[in-house]
């Protein structure tokens, strides 16, 4: 059936560069089927080893065994590898303190395996190390096909940043453990050794063998479970090619209840019921997508709702979407995370950026849906929320950077750059703003909207440049009529390459907006607001609330005494709410204000949860807050550290270092003690 897909791929798509077909991709087509689309000749990672040009992986099969007591996960990867250019003398793959104990290699329909010689480069802090692999002399001749057979083993725990390993204390039920990876950006490669660039894409098979009773899962379609003795096998299959970073893992006690006819939400017992709940309008989501970026093409779209210590809101894994508790509002205000992730369906997983240098063409692209969903859904005032509350985190992003730092830039240089360190609410919404600009610039979206279904037909199960993208925008529209002179408005080069800000925002509905900020003024001028003013407010009112009053703190000046501070917790009940985007942003507030009353708040919220987007700004708001909330930031996170993923303990202690503090010293304070995880 791969072989099938190869051929019938030169048949579908004559798109091997920007010159592609455009009038084809506007027309569309019904059938949709995975195919292999090529990498473009001029792509270049420079987060990765991999010569992919030279040999490139196409398919995976993973054998994996997970060993709570060790903390490892050992066994194989078998890639099906293809030879691009004639005499090439080994292929490269991407890793990450793995072992490697034995390399093998065999013809395409894995026949007799023969030893094959392998070494280890040296070590990039960031990248990790090549496994380079010498290819037989009979098998260097471009097109010929090979499997090369890995036998490896994962660091122990926190060294494979991939991977958290959870204790009993640490879930919920508190009886069995739990693992979950995170290989977005770069992490990948300390799990399996690949060819870890978003440019190779992959289909994978797996079988995962983990401690009965516990339940595998993975970014794939389940085939089945076999039990012997002590343990179970999972296996699964994903039929649709993915990028590396793609690829998730997760076990522990887990329960499902279906909330609709393709879509499961996965979760510990004790909280399946809040979940379902929280989650159950996640088909509507789906179904709405469909009508604006065309067929869904993974089968089934599940959520897993993980641990606390899952260090992002969502991560749109195929066909088994992560998400953290702190969604679990009660009221399903925070739903706007599950639109994201979906849109990421089709905008980052069937279009995926070329390289991580062009980031935003995945989450910009996705934040852009995201709020048009939002539109579609709840409406346009609504949506006009959401895209407020998110500008103001792009403003708090630039202010971090500085506006002229080269992490303001879409286009990001990655040469010897952790993604880790430069990926931030820049990519998202000055992303967003752009595709707003050029969809606010052709017409508004009666024209937009079907270039943007023409877009995801054009680069569907491949990746996309902002290059490829810009040729094919002003192709589509001359083809629709739009004029040079229009068309030649677009000033590519600032948007993509200069630092800061962007020039334009994206238009608003403003009727719920304006009842919020004239509530704000009344806050600002007078330390009080009419009771009629706030009457029946939602939680995104009560969000845009708080950011426009520490908008006005940080950008204006403005002093808040202590005593309309507690009117206003009073009247809002912000330090009581469930909702943790308020919380998050009242908590910021606060300390912004000078007021360091309730760092045991803080503290305990940085306790519960180990989400980036929320702890990263609190503990670097703690750093500058006194001592006192330095000396919280420090014993909070000497306390919470084990729990962290292994990606936030490293920001944060870095974050820490830079401050001047330990990371990995605890002070005696009571505050930090008595908060509970």
């Amino acid at each position: 059936e791969r072989q099938q897909s190869q051929e019938g791929d030169q048949q579908r798509f004559q798109f091997d560069g920007p010159e592609g077909d455009v009038a084809a991709a506007a027309a569309g087509s019904p059938a949709h089927r995975p195919v292999r689309v090529p990498i473009n000749k001029d792509v270049h990672e420079a987060t990765s080893f991999a010569n992919f040009h030279e040999c490139v992986t196409t398919h995976l099969a993973l054998n994996l065994s997970v060993d709570f007591s060790r903390k490892v996960l050992s066994g194989s990867a078998l890639a099906h590898v293809r030879v691009k250019r004639n005499a090439v003398s080994e292929v490269i793959f991407d890793t990450a303190k793995l072992t490697v104990t034995e390399v093998h290699i065999a013809d395409r329909h894995g026949g007799a395996k023969r030893p094959a010689s392998f070494s280890l480069g040296s070590a990039h802090d960031a990248y990790g190390r090549p496994l380079r692999v010498v290819l037989p002399e009979d098998l260097r001749a471009s097109g010929t096909e090979l499997q090369v057979e890995i036998i490896y083993e994962t660091a122990p725990g926190d060294e494979c940043t991939a991977v958290q390993w959870l204790p009993p204390e640490q879930t919920a039920g508190k009886l069995h453990p739990y693992l979950f990876t995170q290989c977005q950006s770069t992490h990948c490669r300390s799990m399996v050794p690949c060819q870890d660039a978003p440019a190779v894409k992959v289909t994978y098979e797996a079988n995962v063998t983990v401690p009965s009773p516990l339940v595998a899962l993975m970014s794939a379609v389940g085939t089945g479970s076999e039990t012997a003795g002590s343990h179970t096998t999972y296996s699964f299959i994903q039929k649709v090619p993915i990028s590396a970073y793609l690829i998730a893992l997760a076990a522990g006690n887990l329960e499902s209840r279906d909330i609709g006819p393709r879509t499961r939400v996965w979760a510990e017992p004790s909280v399946v019921e809040l979940a379902a709940y929280e989650f159950a309008d996640t088909e509507m989501f789906v179904s709405t997508a469909e009508k604006l970026c065309g067929d869904y093409v993974w089968g089934r779209y599940d959520l897993l709702m993980l641990p606390p210590s899952f260090p992002y809101g969502g991560m749109e894994n195929p066909c088994l979407t992560f998400v953290t508790p702190t969604l679990l509002a009660g009221d399903r205000s925070l739903s706007n995370v599950i639109a994201h992730e979906v849109a990421h369906s089709w905008t980052g997983n069937l279009v995926t950026n070329a390289t991580w240098a062009d980031f935003w063409l995945n989450e910009g692209f996705t934040v852009f849906i995201e709020r048009r969903l939002i539109r579609k859904i709840f409406g346009e005032p609504t949506a006009a929320l959401k895209q407020r509350a998110g500008w103001a985190n792009l403003l708090r992003a630039v202010e971090h950077f500085g506006a002229d730092h080269p992490f303001t830039r879409l286009h990001i240089p990655m040469e010897n750059v952790d993604p880790d360190d430069c990926f931030s609410n820049v990519s998202y919404e000055k992303g967003c703003a752009f595709v707003s600009y050029l969809e606010d610039l052709v017409g508004g979206p009666d024209q937009f909207e079907p270039f943007l279904q023409a877009y995801l037909y054009r680069f569907q199960y491949g990746t996309v440049s902002h290059d490829q993208l810009r040729h094919f925008f002003e192709q589509y529209f001359a083809d629709q009529g739009v004029s040079r002179d229009t068309l030649d408005e677009v000033d590519w080069d600032h948007w993509v390459h200069d630092p800061g800000m962007p020039d334009f925002e994206p238009k608003l509905d403003t009727r719920l907006i304006d009842a919020v900020q004239k509530c704000a003024t009344e806050w600002i001028d007078y330390g009080k607001a009419d009771s009629q003013l706030d009457q029946g407010w939602t939680s995104d009112q009560k969000l845009v609330l708080v950011e426009t009053l520490l908008e006005a703190v940080v950008e204006h000046g403005v002093v808040f005494s202590l005593e309309v501070l507690d009117r206003i917790d009073q009247r809002y009940g912000f330090s009581a709410t469930r909702n943790s985007e308020i919380l998050f942003k009242w908590c910021l507030f606060m300390l912004r204000t000078g007021d360091t009353r309730k760092l045991d708040l803080v503290a305990r919220f940085l306790s519960e949860q180990g989400r980036m987007k929320f702890v990263r700004p609190l503990y670097r708001q703690l750093l500058t807050s006194g001592e006192a909330a330095r000396a919280v930031a420090q014993s909070t996170f000497a306390l919470n550290r084990p729990q962290y993923h292994a990606i936030a303990q490293k920001m944060v202690a870095r974050d820490l270092a830079n401050a001047g503090l330990e990371p990995s010293s605890s002070s005696s304070s009571s505050v930090a003690s008595g908060t509970s995880h």
